[in-house]
Parts: structure tokens; sequence; C-alpha cells
């Protein structure tokens, strides 16, 4: 769970990567930088065709309790399930055939930097609609305004996905792209650009650097945090 590592004077100041509003209490969040669901995946030896073929095989999940309510109601009522700490345990329990099927989040369940990808399937993917967002402290929100921005220029930049103008609001100059670090480097710069002050970003400015935890499953880039942070 990630409450422990940002609530308070946690160890990070903020947590990227599986998470959600969903499952996880007590933070705030981000405005969501990806959209996903749940999946099944299976080894792709063409012997598990259909989720009926399952009926009375072990499977696995990862995830939090909810997700075992979730698989149980996904996967055949006779299926087995066992629960693994993370991704990796899963697939290793999948190669070894101790389980026939894999229950989770489909990005996790198949990343692309994945070894020998084509040794695994989904079987069937798009169960749910999940977004996943930033998590942090409650009352911090001068660090979710700067994220919000970033992820609103990252998602325009990188999939087209860009606020239109209102009407009524005057025209502006294109800015150029922008990342947490031109926040924390100068907040000098006016309108929309100018640093949002607040007790949690006047810590992170004091020690010098963002702590960032990310989620041991998120093996896709976050490319809107910049490289070198910790």
């Amino acid at each position: 769970m990630a409450e422990p590592l940002i609530a308070g004077k946690g160890k990070v100041d903020l947590v990227i990567g599986g998470i959600n509003a969903e499952s996880h209490a007590n933070l705030t969040f981000s405005d969501p930088y990806v959209v996903t669901g749940k999946a099944v995946m299976t080894l792709n030896d063409g012997k598990i065709g259909e989720l009926s073929q399952l009926a009375n095989c072990a499977a696995g999940f990862v995830g939090p309790a909810v997700d075992h309510a979730l698989a149980a109601t996904h996967l055949p009522e006779s299926c087995h399930l066992s629960a693994f700490a993370s991704y990796a345990e899963g697939r290793k329990a999948l190669r070894d055939g101790t389980i026939r099927a894999l229950y989770g989040d489909e990005l996790l369940l198949m990343p692309q930097q994945l070894e020998n990808k084509e040794d695994f399937r989904l079987l069937i993917s798009g169960l749910t609609r999940e977004t996943h967002s930033i998590g942090m402290p409650l009352g911090h929100n001068g660090v979710l305004a700067l994220l919000n921005r970033v992820i609103a220029d990252f998602n325009c930049e990188q999939y087209g996905a860009c606020s239109p103008e209102k009407p009524d609001e005057p025209h502006l100059e294109p800015m150029p792209p922008v990342s947490l670090a031109d926040y924390f480097a100068n907040d000098s710069l006016p309108g929309p650009r100018k640093l949002i002050d607040g007790e949690g970003i006047r810590r992170i400015r004091r020690r010098g650097h963002l702590k960032v935890g990310i989620h041991a499953d998120a093996h896709w880039n976050l490319p809107f945090l910049p490289g070198g942070w910790r």
C-alpha cells in the first residue's frame, strides 16, 4: 500500500504507478495520466482459448483485497485463486505451471519492457475501466496543481488530448513543453507558470529534490518525471 510511504512526513512526496483513488484511501490524487483495465493472461501455448476452459483450474491475481473480489467475479466460479505479491511472481508461477491464468491490470500484466513477451497472451482484456493517477498526502494542493498541469501538457503532446480553449477566455501564446523540473527550478515566471506556494512545495525546495515512489510493477516509462529525480 502507498499510504505509509507518503502519509505525514513519509519516505516519499508522491507515489506513481498502478494506483488509483479506488484502491488507496486517505490520499489526494492527481488527474489521470493513463486509462487501463483488468485482464486475464495465459501462456501463449494455444491450450487456453476462452475463459470457460479455466474452470476448476488454479489462477492467480495481484493487488489488494478488492482485486480478489473482481477476479472471483470475472473468472469461472470454480477457479482456485491464489494471491501474489507482484506481477513478476505471478508470471513466474504461470511459466512454472503452478497456475493457468493470471488476473490483474492489463498494463502491468504485459508491460512493454517485458522480456520474452511472446510467451504470454491476454486471453481477455477490458474487463474493467480504470484510471491511474499520482497519489500524495492530503492537503498538498500546490503539488497537486503542478502535477495536473504537467499531466495535461503530457497528454496533449503525446496523445493530442488537449483541452479546448474556452471562447470567453483571452488567447494565450502557446508555451513550450514543461516538466516538474521547470516549476521547481524557477518560480519567477508570470501567469500559469508561476509556482503555487504551500508547505509541501516549500519542504521539497528546501530539500532540493522531489522524492518519487514508483510502484514495483510499474515497468512503463514515465516521461513527465524528469530523469535524475529521486
